[in-house]
C-alpha cells in the first residue's frame, strides 16, 4: 500500500484535507465525503447510534453540522447496494493488496483510499450493474485480511478519531470521486469468497465435523453425490465413507443411510403422485407446503426416541452452582456481579488438581473462558483480572473490552472462537449485547435469546450473562421477577438464575463491609436446589499501631486484594443469622467474664466488629463498666410484673 498522499487537483468547493490527509474536525471530513455523494451518519466511536441510520444518513452540510454540534461525534460513510451507490474494501494489513498484485499483475483501482490505522485502509468504489450482479453477497467477510462492505454497512469517515488509538482517519489517496471496480478486482473478490465458503464448515480439534452440524453437512454432501449421477447404492456407500472420514464418532449408520435415501430422492425430483398435499392443497399463493412422499419416512431422521438420547448426568461446569447451559447473575449496578464472574473464571481456568470455586464448590474440569465486557477499558479490566490471578494464557482466557470496540454475539469471529475453544462465554453486561430499543419488547428481545442459543449450538460449554435487576430487588425476597430486568423471555431461556443483593444496612454507604447475599431463584435441573450463601467483597480489618494507647486501628480492606478472590463469609437464612448472633454474644460474655477489665476496643478486635457496634452489643446484653470492671446490670421487676433491666 503506497504511503504517498495525492489529492484531487480540480477545484473542490468544500472542506479539503491538509498535507497529512487530515481535517480540522470530524464534521469537516464527513462533509468532504458527502460532496462525493456518500451519505453520512453520526457515530459513537465506530458505532452508529441513530435508529434506522442507513435511511437517515445524509449528505446535507447543515444536518452534518447539527449532528456534530449536538453530539460532538465521529461520522460514518454509509454504503448503499444500488447503482450509483458505494461499497468499500476494508483491509487489515498490506497483505491483501500484495496478494492481489501477485495473483493478477495489477494494482487496485480505487481512486479514494482512507487510512484507518497502521497498514489499514478503506478502498472506496462506486456500484455499477456489474458489481451489483457479481457481488450479490457483498457485506460479509470475503477472506482473511479484508472484507467488502455494502448493503447499509458503514466505514468510519476521514476526520473522525479512532476511539482506541486516538489518531485521525486520514485521506491516503484521492484522485477523484470513487469509480466502479475493474472486472479483474470483481473476479478476484469472487474467487476469495468462494475459497472462504469452501472452508467454512467448522471442525473440532481433531479436524472432524462435530455433532450438531453433521446432519446438515451430510444433506449437502448427498446433493453433490446426486449431481455426480451415482446410483442409489453408490450414493449410500460414498456418504458412509465420507461420514467415517470426516465426522466425529459415534456415528449411526442407519440414520446416515436414511439421510442418503430421503435427500437423494428429493434432489432427483418426484412425480406428482409422490407428493402429499398439506390440507389437501397444492403449494402456491396460499403458501401451503408440499411434502415429497419420501419425507413421510425421511422425517424420522430429525427426531430421537428416548433410548437414542444421550445418557449421563446433567453437565455441570461448577458442581452445585454453574450448569453447562445458560446462567444469569442478576443484581443492581455496582453490587459485585463482575467480581463473582471473575471468581468463576478463576476457578474454571485453574490448572491445579484442587479446583474449587469459593473454596466450596468442586470444578470437575478446566474450561476456557471468553469474557466480553464492553463496559470497561483495557486498563481497568486488566487490573481486575490481575487481582484474581486470571491466567495470561490464550488457551484458557480471552477477553474483549470497549477499547477493542463492541462485538455482537452474532460476530463470525466470536462464533469461530467458540467452535474451537468450547469455552464459557461471559457477557458483562447483557444489555450491551441487546439490539432491541427496549428490554420490555418481547419480539425484539427474541433476537438476543436466539444469539445466546447460537453460541450454545456453536459449542459453548456455557453462557454466563450479567444483567441488571429491577429496583424492587431491594424489597422482600429475591425472585425471578425482580432479579432480572425486562421481559420474561430471558428468565425462560435460563438454566440457572442467581440473584445478588448487598446488605445495605451493613454496607452503610461505604462505611461498613460489603457483603452480598447470593440466592438461586431458578435452579431448573440442579437437584437439590443450591442453598443461599453470602460473599464478602470487603471486610473490617484491625491494624496494630506501635506506641498507640489504643494499640490498633479499625478500617475496611478489600478481600480481593488480600486473598486474590472473594470469599464466602456466612449463610443468609434467618436461622443461620440467629445462630451466628447467638455465638457472637456468647463470645462477648466469655471474654469479659474471663477478663472483667478488658477494654471495649479489645472486645471489638476479638469479635471483628467496630468499637461503636461492640459497645451497643454490650449494652443490649445488660453489661456496664462503672468502676473499670464489667458488671451485669440487675434485672428489676416493676409493679406491672414486667421484667426490665435497671
Amino acid at each position: 500500500m503506497s504511503t504517498a498522499h495525492s489529492f484531487v487537483e480540480d477545484d473542490f468547493f468544500g472542506p479539503t484535507p491538509d498535507a497529512n490527509g487530515e481535517f480540522a474536525t470530524p464534521a469537516e471530513g464527513a462533509k468532504f465525503m458527502a460532496l462525493m455523494g456518500i451519505p453520512q451518519t453520526p457515530l459513537h466511536g465506530k458505532d452508529p447510534f441513530l435508529k434506522d441510520f442507513p435511511n437517515r444518513a445524509s449528505t446535507d452540510f447543515e444536518q452534518i453540522d447539527a449532528w456534530y454540534a449536538q453530539h460532538n461525534c465521529n461520522f460514518g460513510s454509509v454504503m448503499k447496494a444500488e447503482v450509483g451507490g458505494f461499497f468499500a474494501m476494508e483491509t487489515d494489513s498490506n497483505i491483501p493488496c500484495e496478494q492481489f498484485k501477485q495473483e493478477t499483475g495489477s494494482d487496485l483501482t480505487a481512486r479514494l483510499v482512507v487510512k484507518s490505522g497502521p497498514d489499514r485502509a478503506h478502498w472506496y468504489y462506486r456500484h455499477d450493474e456489474e458489481s451489483l450482479n457479481s457481488l450479490s453477497n457483498i457485506g460479509q467477510t470475503a477472506a482473511d485480511g479484508f472484507s467488502l462492505r455494502s448493503k447499509n454497512l458503514q466505514c468510519v469517515s476521514p476526520g473522525s478519531i479512532h476511539p482506541e488509538r486516538k489518531t485521525q482517519y486520514a485521506i491516503l489517496k484521492n484522485l477523484s470521486s470513487p469509480t466502479p471496480a475493474s472486472n479483474t478486482e470483481i473476479n478476484w473478490w469472487k474467487s476469495k469468497r468462494a475459497q472462504k465458503k469452501k472452508d467454512e464448515v467448522a471442525r473440532d480439534s481433531n479436524g472432524l465435523i462435530p455433532h450438531g452440524l453433521i446432519h446438515d453437512v451430510l444433506v449437502s454432501q448427498t446433493g453433490k453425490l446426486v449431481a455426480m449421477n451415482l446410483s442409489q447404492k453408490g450414493i449410500e456407500e460414498a456418504l458412509l465413507d465420507f461420514a467415517h472420514n470426516n465426522c466425529a464418532p459415534p456415528l449411526d449408520e442407519a440414520r446416515i443411510l436414511q439421510v442418503a435415501r430421503s435427500t437423494s430422492n428429493w434432489a432427483k425430483g418426484n412425480p406428482l403422485e409422490d407428493i402429499v398435499l398439506v390440507g389437501g392443497k397444492l403449494a402456491g399463493s396460499t403458501g401451503v407446503s408440499v411434502i415429497p412422499m419420501d419425507l413421510k419416512d425421511g422425517w424420522r431422521t430429525r427426531f430421537c426416541t428416548v433410548g437414542q438420547l444421550r445418557k449421563g448426568k446433567i453437565p455441570m461446569l461448577i458442581e452445585g452452582f454453574l450448569p453447562g447451559g445458560v446462567t444469569f447473575f442478576g443484581g443492581l449496578p455496582g453490587e459485585a456481579k463482575t467480581w463473582l464472574a471473575l471468581s468463576v473464571a478463576k476457578a474454571l481456568t485453574n490448572t491445579s488438581n484442587a479446583r474449587l470455586f469459593l473454596d466450596k464448590y468442586h470444578v470437575p474440569a478446566i474450561v476456557p473462558v471468553i469474557y466480553l465486557i464492553p463496559e470497561s477499558g483495557d486498563e481497568a479490566f486488566r487490573t481486575r483480572c490481575e487481582k484474581f490471578g486470571i491466567p495470561d494464557d490464550e488457551k484458557l482466557f480471552l477477553c474483549r473490552t470497549i477499547t477493542a470496540g463492541k462485538m455482537l454475539l452474532s460476530d463470525s469471529y466470536l462464533l469461530e472462537a467458540v467452535r474451537q475453544l468450547k469455552p464459557l462465554v461471559v457477557m458483562d453486561t447483557l444489555i450491551r449485547f441487546n439490539e432491541a430499543e427496549s428490554e420490555n419488547e418481547a419480539m425484539q428481545n427474541q433476537k438476543l435469546t436466539e444469539d445466546i442459543t447460537a453460541l450454545r449450538q456453536a459449542g459453548a460449554a456455557g453462557v454466563l450473562a450479567l444483567h441488571h435487576a429491577t429496583k424492587a430487588l431491594r424489597e422482600g425476597e429475591m425472585s425471578q421477577e425482580n432479579v432480572l430486568r425486562g421481559t420474561g423471555d430471558l428468565a425462560a431461556s435460563a438454566d440457572a438464575i442467581w440473584g445478588m443483593r448487598r446488605d445495605s444496612s451493613l454496607w452503610n454507604n461505604g462505611n461498613g463491609p460489603s457483603e452480598i447475599d447470593v440466592v438461586c431463584v431458578k435452579p431448573r435441573d440442579m437437584d437439590p436446589a443450591p442453598l443461599p450463601f453470602r460473599i464478602a467483597i470487603t471486610r473490617r480489618a484491625q491494624k496494630q499501631i506501635p506506641g498507640s494507647v489504643v494499640g490498633f486501628q479499625s478500617g475496611i480492606e478489600s478481600v480481593i486484594d488480600a486473598e486474590g478472590d472473594i470469599k464466602i463469609c456466612r449463610n443468609t437464612t434467618a436461622q443461620d443469622r440467629r445462630e451466628a448472633n447467638a455465638a457472637r454474644d456468647a463470645k462477648i460474655v466469655e471474654l469479659i467474664t474471663s477478663n472483667p477489665s478488658m477494654t471495649v476496643q479489645t472486645v471489638a478486635l476479638e469479635i471483628d466488629e467496630p468499637v461503636s457496634t461492640t459497645g451497643r452489643l454490650l449494652k443490649n446484653l445488660g453489661w456496664h463498666k462503672p468502676n473499670g470492671v464489667w458488671t451485669k446490670k440487675p434485672i428489676l421487676v416493676d409493679s406491672d410484673a414486667h421484667v426490665t433491666p435497671d
